[in-house]
């Protein structure tokens, strides 16, 4: 059911997005601000739907009423920056290749892109969890992303007075069901999530072998050549050494037999003499001067050389997400590595002409040209001729080099230690890191942590911590239930949800947490199953979470009338109904009674089962990114137990995340909660 309901769902979210985003914008490019009545149709899976409704929903009711926000649209059209971002116009709205492109067809897919929430499918939660936050809160923000991203080709933010840039990923995963734009907008975002300020000290040290002990490297080989260059400067600072001293003595003895002269014509000869011999002098003076300077230089050439080096590189390299490296997960709950790839930036801050560096002959070639390119400006940094003809020669040296088999095995067997390549490699990502950059902050974020040690523990720690906040920041829970925090488990990052009713009455109890948890949620969950549990059953736990409480054919009529008492309806039963039905089968009974009544049937109906003992309670308390479901607290039907489960928007269906609970005793990496939202807003 989960997998049918997240394909019919996506497909459902986009094709809706996009026929909105035609009635708000004319073929000619023109806006429309009439009201537009949303479809509202029954799928008996479709227990996500609501969310779309009010998500899509909320955004017409903007664009009818603020008149900043409707006049923000007008700006994007064409000329976009590049062919790859109108490439992402034309897969965002299914346009035919030879389809001239129009301001209308780039405001229509940036509506689009407002329209369709935004969901994980790679392993990329580090950059989703915050993204959803983002696209859900802070539209205008989003918005001005897409703008930047199809005019300039890059997001940009300054920190300290440094540019952190990162170009629009031309990757969106290609997946049927998602929208172009947008996906390509989340993994923008996710190179935030590993961008190195010093980044170049691990490629030059690694993957360059820039250290001169490194086997194979560039290192070794400029410092070779220096060594060489230094060894000839010392060879011939010795020999004019010995002979400035053989030419001292000759001076001297001149001036001895000078002072001893006979004659004047002796006189007049060993003046010459003196002289010639203290010319000689002067100039094997200046040659040991020349060489023990040149000896001084050569000595000092190799660091500065990596320091010019260091600081150029990050001109013309940086890493970005990459989320074919990854892969799609339709199946999978938990986070696979994100993948990260070199750019080669050409030293230009145009993001729209970096080559992105997928193979080893990509790999050698950008290195070829870095060194070409650099040698100019390090040449002019440098105070001597004699450095200058160095660096020229050492240049020549290092590109030979690079061209060389050797180096490419060596820098390969170098990154392989490190468990990546020279130009890719495998993360987890850093959703801190993300958060920092993109909201352009200096200072750590302010944050809660717990290495919990069971599902219980973790219930509290979030429960406690939410109840020591400023109302500043709680009341705006009460106020939006629907508002956001960051968080993140020793493997996950995603969003916590304080405002979902039951968990939000819990941190609002002031009283002492533990006996609010048992008494509101164990105790009676532990009662609720101890009544309606069988005494024997084959049915794994999430099919008796939904299954509980069985109803007789006889009992059908009384439960389903009670189901549908608040909306006054008499309920019929179909024919050649089952001996036994399970709650799951008596709810979707009710819900066809009330698919022409009301809207968000499934909400509806599970709030009504539980207030009536009819399904399990449960404390939902965040989004966990995926398509679509949430994290809640739940009593085990069969241990009695509290585990963590995912479950969808209602709390109708489930499964408990094996892995996750297995992993709770003994973890030394803690949860944490982002507790200041200022921090990222």
């Amino acid at each position: 059911m989960f997998l049918d309901e997240k394909d019919s769902y996506s497909l459902r979210a986009v094709r809706q997005a996009l026929s909105i985003a035609a009635a708000l914008v004319t073929e000619g490019g023109k806006f429309e601000r009439a009201q537009i009545i949303l479809p509202y149709a029954f799928h008996l899976d479709g227990f996500s739907d609501e969310l779309l409704r009010r998500y899509q929903e909320k955004f017409l009711q903007r664009w009818r009423s603020d008149d900043r926000f409707f006049k923000s649209f007008q700006r994007f059209g064409l000329p976009l920056c590049h062919k790859g971002a109108e490439k992402l116009i034309y897969d965002s709205l299914g346009l035919s290749p030879g389809t001239p492109l129009s301001d209308a067809h780039v405001r229509r897919a940036v509506i689009a892109a407002a329209l369709v929430p935004l969901r994980q499918n790679v392993g990329s939660c580090f950059a989703t969890a915050p993204a959803i936050l983002i696209q859900e809160e802070q539209l205008d923000r989003f918005l001005l992303d897409l703008y930047d991203l199809l005019t300039t080709g890059r997001m940009r933010r300054v920190i300290a007075g440094k540019e952190c840039s990162v170009p629009l990923s031309l990757s969106w995963g290609g997946k049927e069901g998602d929208l172009a734009l947008l996906k390509a907008w989340e993994f923008t975002l996710a190179s935030y999530s590993e961008i190195k300020m010093e980044f170049s000290r691990w490629n030059l040290y690694v993957s360059l072998g820039l250290h001169p002990s490194e086997k194979g490297g560039i290192g070794e080989v400029v410092y070779r050549l220096i060594e060489e260059k230094l060894k000839s400067a010392n060879e011939k600072l010795q020999e004019y050494g010995e002979e400035y001293n053989l030419a001292i003595d000759q001076v001297r003895m001149v001036e001895s037999m000078l002072s001893n002269v006979d004659t004047q014509a002796e006189a007049r000869r060993l003046k010459a003499e003196y002289q010639a011999r203290y010319y000689h002098l002067q100039a094997c003076r200046e040659l040991v001067e020349d060489f023990q300077e040149r000896a001084k230089r050569f000595a000092n050439f190799f660091s500065y050389l990596t320091q010019q080096y260091d600081r150029k590189f990050p001109e013309y390299f940086q890493e970005i997400y990459d989320p074919e490296m990854a892969g799609l997960q339709p199946d999978a709950y938990e986070d696979s590595p994100a993948g990260f790839r070199l750019v080669y930036k050409h030293g230009r801050a145009d993001a729209s002409i970096w080559s992105v560096v997928r193979t080893p002959e990509d790999y050698i070639r950008s290195l070829v040209d870095f060194f070409t390119l650099s040698e100019a400006s390090i040449v002019h940094g440098c105070e001597s001729e004699v450095e200058k003809g160095l660096a020229a020669e050492i240049t020549t040296t290092v590109i030979q080099h690079v061209r060389s088999e050797e180096f490419l095995k060596s820098a390969v067997a170098r990154s392989k230690k490190m468990g990546r390549t020279p130009w890719a490699y495998v993360s987890g990502g850093t959703m801190e890191t993300l958060v920092k950059t993109y909201f352009a902050k200096e200072a750590p974020l302010h944050q809660e942590s717990r290495k919990a040690e069971n599902p219980l523990d973790l219930c509290l720690f979030l429960l406690e911590t939410l109840k020591s906040l400023p109302p500043k920041i709680t009341n705006a829970f009460v106020k939006d239930k629907g508002k956001s925090m960051l968080m993140q488990s020793p493997t996950h990052a995603f969003l916590l949800k304080p405002g979902i009713t039951p968990f939000s009455a819990g941190w609002q109890d002031r009283g002492f947490t533990y006996t609010w948890v048992r008494d509101n949620f164990l105790i009676p969950m532990q009662e609720f199953y101890e009544r309606h549990m069988p005494k024997e059953s084959k049915l794994s736990d999430a099919e008796l979470f939904q299954s509980l409480p069985f109803v007789s054919r006889s009992q059908c009529q009384a439960v389903l009338q009670e189901l549908l008492s608040p909306w006054k309806v008499t309920p019929t039963l179909p024919k050649n109904l089952p001996s036994q039905l399970t709650a799951l089968d008596v709810k979707n009974l009710a819900k066809l009674h009330l698919q022409d009544i009301t809207d968000d049937v499934h909400g509806l109906i599970a709030e009504r089962a539980r207030a009536i003992g009819f399904a399990p309670r449960i404390l939902t308390f965040a989004d966990t990114n995926w398509l679509h479901f949430y994290f809640a607290f739940i009593v085990n039907p069969r241990t009695k137990k509290l585990e963590l489960w995912r479950v969808d928007r209602t709390g109708t269906v489930g499964a408990p995340m094996t892995s996750w609970n297995d992993l709770f005793p003994g973890k030394d990496v803690p949860w944490t909660v982002y507790v200041d939202t200022a921090d990222y807003s």
